[in-house]
């Protein structure tokens, strides 16, 4: 993704959680040249990781329209997962503003694309993929004043999150649809689980929990609140150990 006003995320993979957090922790340090930097102090991961729950966490599983996309295989683990975890886990169906996101996270990216690399793609349009080309043919047609709204409507989502982890650890969600495809079926995968929680700059882990039919992992992620990854490195590390995986 082009780094822009929405975000300048990042993503590490790890063999384990105590590598993961010590390669977060590692890169995270604050940028003085990049206005999305902030200059205060960053979630201690390994020390998240290595602590204790005070107590048993409560999780959330939300029923969000694209759901439908899920393998069968990836769909009853994910099931399995929940049900294990019994009276711990709340559910809920989204709410038309959360699936709204998606639009939103859209409008926001094929129009920073755009506006970041418009003259790269007019002087070597014929080099352009036929993969990327609708997407910079979408931002083309996208305003000012509808890039702005969407600026907007991803803050309003932001704040709903500020409140929503006052009751919740973690929400438990899908991390695909399913197994990884091959690259002439599918290309690099459908993003389209993780696409919510990142429009509204939520920390994401993907625990490699389920196989599917083909013997390939199925990841099951947990979403904490921003600014929140110390607590939700505990809160995965207390999930492995009850689901004896640890």
């Amino acid at each position: 993704m082009v780094a822009g006003r929405q975000s300048r995320r990042f993503g590490v993979f790890a063999r384990s959680g105590e590598d993961l957090a010590l390669l977060t922790d590692v890169i995270a340090d604050y940028d003085q040249r990049d206005e999305l930097s902030y200059a205060r102090p960053r979630p201690d991961t390994q020390k998240g990781w290595n602590s204790e729950a005070p107590v048993e966490p409560n999780f959330i599983w939300i029923d969000l329209p694209y759901h439908n996309r899920l393998a069968d295989d990836a769909r009853a683990g994910l099931e399995e997962v929940v049900e294990a975890l019994g009276g711990q886990v709340d559910r809920l169906d989204g709410a038309d503003n959360l699936t709204n996101l998606v639009q939103v996270q859209q409008v926001i990216h094929d129009y920073e694309i755009v506006r970041h690399l418009e003259q790269t793609f007019t002087q070597h349009w014929d080099q352009v993929s036929d993969t990327l080309r609708p997407v910079i043919e979408r931002g083309r047609q996208h305003s000012d004043a509808q890039y702005e709204d969407a600026l907007g409507v991803m803050a309003s989502a932001v704040a709903y999150f500020d409140e929503f982890f006052h009751d919740y650890d973690a929400v438990v969600a899908p991390s695909a649809p399913g197994q990884a495809p091959l690259i002439a079926d599918g290309g690099t995968g459908d993003p389209i689980m993780s696409t919510v929680w990142t429009t509204a700059g939520l920390p994401c882990i993907t625990l490699p929990l389920l196989v599917g039919e083909n013997g390939l992992p199925v990841g099951v992620q947990l979403i904490g609140g921003a600014e929140e990854d110390d607590r939700l490195m505990r809160t995965a590390r207390w999930l492995l150990s009850y689901l004896d995986i640890a």
